[in-house]
Order: C-alpha cells, then structure tokens, then sequence
C-alpha cells in the first residue's frame, strides 16, 4: 500500500504555513471537492473565452468577418486562408503533442473511465490552438471540444496537487469538461449533465458537488469574458397542438438516420486518411481545400462552427430555406467535418453535431409544410429540436441535450417534442448498434471502454490472491461417513476432492450431506457426492475470474496449477477487497501485502481495522542517525513502524530494511506506519515536521 505523505513544517507562533494548509485541505474531502470545482470551473472558463477569441482573430484575419459561415467573401486570402491554415495546424498538432494526435474528450472518457492516458497539459494547449487556427480558418469544427478536454487537463493537474482519490479525481475531471461546456453555452445545468451523462456515465452523489460548483463558477466567468459571444442564441419556442408531436417523431427518425450518417462519416474519413498514409499537412491542406472550394461556390455555410448559418435558419431567414440547398449543405457539412476530423487538427464535433441537426430538422420543417403545413411549426422549431436528435444520438447524450435546448430557450414548451423526437433518435442509433463518436475515437486509438472497470485488474492475475491454506481437502476414495464427520468437526462449507498426486477432482458441499448427519455412520460412495466445479487457472486475470463467481453462484472457487492440481482456493471477499483497492481505490481500510516465498510473490488484502490508518512518513532530519529504540515511536505517539525504506536509487525505487530495535535512520528514509488515526496525525505534526 502507497499512502499519501503528509506535508510538513509550521508557521512562526503557530499561524498555520502554507504545507499545514494544504495539508488540511487534503485531509477534508469536501473541502477538496469544493474548491477543486472552483478552480477547474473558473480555468475552463477562461479557457472557453480564450479558444474563442483567437477563433475570432484567426476568422478576422483570413475572411474579414467573425462570422464565415454567413459573411465571408471570396478573396485571395480567404481562399488560401483556409489551405495553408489548415496544413499548419494539423502539422503543429503532429509535431509539438506528445502523441501526435491532438488530445480531444475521448482522451477524456479514457482518462475517467479506465485511468489510461494522463491528460497532458502541453498537449491540451496545443490541441486547443490547432483548433483555435483551424476553425478560424473555416475548416468545419467547434471549440467547445478543444475547451473540454483542456479543462479537464487542467483539473488533472489540481488533483495531482490536492492527492485528491481516484474516485475524487475522476469526478474534478469530470467537472473540468462539465464546466467548458458551460462557459461556451451559458448553460450550467446542461454542462453538469454533460459530465454526468457523458463523461462520467452515472448520476453518482459523490460526483455531484464538484461538477456543479465548476459549471456555476464556469457559467460566471463565461458569461463575464464572454458578454453576448455565447454560443448560441435561440428563439423562444412554441407547442401549438398536441399533434405536432407525430411531426417531431419523424424529426427524430431523420435525425438518428443523420446521427448515423455523421459518426459514419467522422470514422471512415479517420481510417481511410490512416490507410492512405497522408502526412499531416495533406490532411489539414485537403480538409482547407474543401472549405475554400465551398466559399467559391457560394456554400460558405459549411465553414467554422457554423452558429451564425444556424442562427439565421432558425430564425426562418427564407434565403437559406430552399430544401435543395439544405441538403446540399447537409452533405458538405458532414463531409468537411470528416475531413477535419481526419486532418487531426483538434476541432471539436460538437459544434457541427448541432449544424448537422439543426439543417437536419430544417429539412423536416420544409417538407411538412410542403405536405402538411398544420402538422408542425415553422422549419425553424424543427430545427432547434433537430440539434437535441442529432448531437443527443451522435454523442450518446439525450438527457444533457434536452436540458441544453431548455436552457437556451428559457422555454419549458420545447422539452415536451424534445423529448419525444431524441428518444426516437436514439432508439434508431441503438437498433443500428452505433457507438457514439468517442467510442469510435477510442475504437481507432485500441481502446475499448467496454473493459472497465474491470481493466484495473488485469495486471492481477488469480495466483496474486488464491489463498493456499485454510480450506479442507479429501481423497476421492475416503467414505461418505468421513466427509461427514469432517464437516461435524470443521466449521467448513465444502471439501476439495484432491487425490494423492494432488490433482483436483471436484467439490463436496454441505447442503449434499445434510440428509446423513445423525444417521449414525454414513454409507455409500463418496464419488457419487462429487459436484463438478470448474476450477480457475492460476494465470487467469483476476477481473476475468470475477465472472465466474456469477455463473457458479459459489463464494470461492478451486484453483489450479497448469498440472490440474489442486493448489488453493480464490474467495469472492479477496477478489472484492482487490477490486476496492485497485479498481475503486476508495479510502477504504485495506492495504495490499506483498509476501515474497520460495514459490515467488503472493498478494493479500489485509483489512485494517476501524480508526487504524497505514501511513508513509518522512524520516525527519532530527531523526537521522539515530536508532529505532532511540526514537521510540511506540512510546512516543502508540504508533508501530512497519518497514524503514532508503532513499530512492537512480530508477527511483525505494529498498525496503527489515526494522529491529537497533535499526538506524539515514538521510532521505522514510518509515511505513501502522496505528491509530489520531496517533498518526500527531505523529506527522510533532515528529515528521520537526
């Protein structure tokens, strides 16, 4: 077991320093989540203004406007613009990340979901510049990715600071994502649901804390550098008639055949780039290309986030109604962004899920008032609900898209049709089997979500916690009556058949002798009482062996060598104590033993008892030289040392020295303590401090 190491040192007549301040900090969990959620809520905020006003410099410098999708003109510069932009951002994403690729929020699902992948933070801000350039370029992509996963490395950063749990950790990161959502939209409940739902995929109470405060704290700070640069704004919205919902149910139908059409187009644009070999400033030049060709031919509403075009069709402007232009959009759109996201210049999705659904609904709109003009409103609320299908459906989110729609309208009447038509949209996704497009981000990089949270235990196999004694074997040739008469005199739940050359023949259970016992001697044959329990192997990864115990419906499970024999049993409390401490690494009372024998290493889950506490301490200067009697611990603070470990050595390992009461402390040692909770705090402030 790692625990934490406490800070040290104290301020002149006893004003706390800053160590014992964070050391307090560190202590009270809630206290780390309140302020951890203030922090990342209020970085993601700035970090959201920031994306976005380079976009608008970068977008002002190449075309003139801040809006391309709706005011850019055809010029040499706007043209070339996006070409050379594009070629340059996706070389630097290649060049200067670690990865070379840019960090985006399926890094992030990554990190919460299986712990893999530590969120950089160079590579978060040069992903976030590459998007920065690119969008505002006019390839086809959004900012509110780029600020996602850049608030989500920063948070990173303050749980390392805070040595905030892993389970703590998982939920500030979270938040950090939550809280970039927020900031772009004005919209704080819809970016709270974003982690939940998104990133975190449960509505856990102990993740709600942090991602609220940093969604109000990032909604605050948005909303001041922000002003009205909002992401979007819609129109208020009305339900006329209860029948208009038969009209958004088509519109959810179209929009998962759309949410379909876009992940496809995202993946196979990914993986046919990657085929070909393109270097990376073809990519990024041939995704520019596109947008410039587009501009040329008078289709310039495909370019950058696309708010402004979206904007403008929902609020009914009749010059971009014409459902021959819609539709050709809608394939341009869903091209460009393909290309982008092939480029790997770190744009976001998001931003042209929403262009894909709101061109989506307008569509609908059109037709319906072609064929039955009283059966839905104007084209423009078809396509506020179209957005919600379509990102709802791509992302694997309908809950957060609801209430984003909810809050951007500030209008109840739009949840009602809203919720029919993104229930609709992602019934069809699910019948199509589609990942979201993260998955399929994850699915291209050789990850698989689907393996947590079991995934934490496969660098566990079973021979790390089989226990070797303690259970009760038999030969298969003994009598009934002496597995009778070891059940009466053990208190045991079955026995191992093992025959004289050790290999398993199957298990004995209690509930199949019950009917013998008080019949006097027992007769018959002990084979006909053998139930046949697979055994585990030793070599089995201990999160696949957790399945096994479903299927058998037993408490543990014989375990065998490569031979077939016998050599322990695995308990379903051990496997759930591992799982604890590896997987949920919850501040529960366990600490992990390393035994080392002739055979090799064995593992044990030690579970400490309630108030005691396994502590790392930091040998003191005072300390040093002097002996383990000399210091006198066990006097001194009722505090036990269990282990002395040197100084780290060149590949930063410690060696661990057997403690005996004239064992010395050197420079750089520290101890491994076991004993009461307070004593350890008292131990910490009065010994390792001085």
């Amino acid at each position: 077991m790692e625990p934490t190491k406490p800070a040290r040192g104290r301020g002149p007549l006893g004003v706390p320093s800053p160590d014992q301040v964070l050391a307090q900090i560190r202590e009270h969990r809630a206290t780390r989540l309140l302020l951890g959620g203030a922090i990342v809520g209020a970085a993601a905020g700035v970090t959201a203004a920031a994306v976005d006003r380079m976009i608008v410099w970068v977008s002002e410098l190449v075309h003139g406007t801040a809006e391309p999708s709706t005011d850019a003109v055809v010029s040499p510069l706007s043209v070339a613009g996006p070409i050379v932009l594009g070629a340059l951002a996706s070389w630097a994403v290649w060049r200067f990340t670690r990865r070379h690729r840019p960090q985006g929020v399926a890094d992030v699902l990554a990190r919460v979901h299986l712990g893999a992948h530590p969120l950089s933070a160079r590579d978060g801000v040069v992903s976030a510049l590459g998007a920065a350039v690119a969008v505002g370029a006019g390839l086809s992509g959004g900012r509110e990715g780029p600020t996602v996963q850049i608030g989500s490395a920063i948070a990173g950063r303050i749980v390392s600071f805070f040595e905030a749990s892993p389970a703590e950790s998982r939920a500030l990161i979270a938040a950090g994502g939550a809280a970039g959502v927020a900031a772009s939209f004005d919209t704080p409940i819809a970016g709270a649901f974003f982690a939940l739902e998104i990133l975190l995929g449960n509505f856990a109470m102990d993740a709600f804390t942090p991602v609220v405060v940093a969604t109000v704290v990032g909604t605050v700070v948005g909303q001041a550098l922000l002003g009205d640069r909002i992401a979007l704004h819609l129109p208020a919205f009305e339900l006329h008639h209860p029948l208009e919902l038969l009209g958004y149910v088509v519109v959810g139908l179209a929009g998962g055949v759309a949410a379909i059409g876009f992940a496809r187009a995202l993946e196979w644009s990914s993986r046919a780039a990657d085929r070909l070999g393109a270097p990376p400033l073809a990519r990024g030049a041939v995704a520019g290309a596109l947008s410039a060709l587009a501009l040329v031919g008078g289709g310039q509403a495909i370019m950058g986030n696309g708010y402004a075009y979206v904007e403008r069709l929902i609020a009914g402007d009749v010059g971009v109604l014409g459902a021959v232009s819609l539709a050709a959009v809608l394939l341009l759109k869903i091209v460009a962004t393909g290309l982008t996201g092939a480029a790997r210049t770190g744009a976001g999705i998001f931003a042209p899920s929403l262009f894909v659904g709101a061109v989506t609904g307008a569509l609908v709109g059109v037709a319906f008032h072609q064929i039955a003009p009283s059966l839905v409103g104007e084209p423009g609320a078809t396509a506020v609900v179209g957005m919600a299908v379509v990102a709802g459906s791509a992302l694997h989110a309908p809950i957060t898209m609801t209430l984003m729609l909810f809050e951007m309208t500030g209008n109840y009447a739009i949840v009602l049709p809203t919720l029919a038509a993104v229930a609709v949209g992602s019934l069809v996704t699910r019948l199509a089997r589609a990942p979201s497009v993260y998955e399929d981000d994850l699915a291209r990089q050789g990850v698989d979500l689907r393996e947590a949270p079991e995934a934490g235990l496969s660098h566990l196999t079973v021979a790390d916690v089989v226990r070797s004694e303690g259970f009760e074997t038999i030969d298969p040739a003994a009598p009934v009556g002496e597995a009778v008469n070891r059940f009466l005199a053990r208190r045991v739940d079955c026995l191992y058949v093992r025959s004289e050359d050790g290999r398993y023949g199957g298990v004995i259970d209690l509930q199949d002798l019950k009917s013998l016992f008080g019949q006097g001697a027992a007769t018959g044959a002990l084979a006909e009482r053998v139930r046949e329990v697979a055994p585990l192997s030793e070599e089995l990864d201990l999160g696949q062996a957790i399945g096994a115990f479903f299927r058998c419906r037993r408490e543990e499970l014989p375990v065998v060598d490569a031979h077939g024999s016998l050599v322990g049993v695995l308990v379903e409390r051990d496997v759930v104590a591992a799982y604890n401490r590896e997987v949920l690494r919850q501040s529960t009372p366990l600490a992990r033993v390393v035994q080392e024998t002739a055979d090799g290493s064995r593992t044990d889950f030690l579970e400490l008892p309630e108030g005691m506490a396994l502590e790392v301490v930091d040998v003191p200067a005072s300390a040093v030289g002097r002996t383990v009697r000399e210091e006198d611990l066990g006097a001194r603070f009722g505090c036990t040392i269990l282990a002395i470990r040197s100084a780290p050595d060149e590949d930063g390992e410690r060696a661990r020295r057997a403690v005996t009461p004239g064992s010395s402390f050197a420079a750089g040692d520290d101890v491994v303590v076991l004993g009461p909770t307070e004593a350890i705090e008292r131990l910490v402030r009065e010994w390792a401090a001085t």
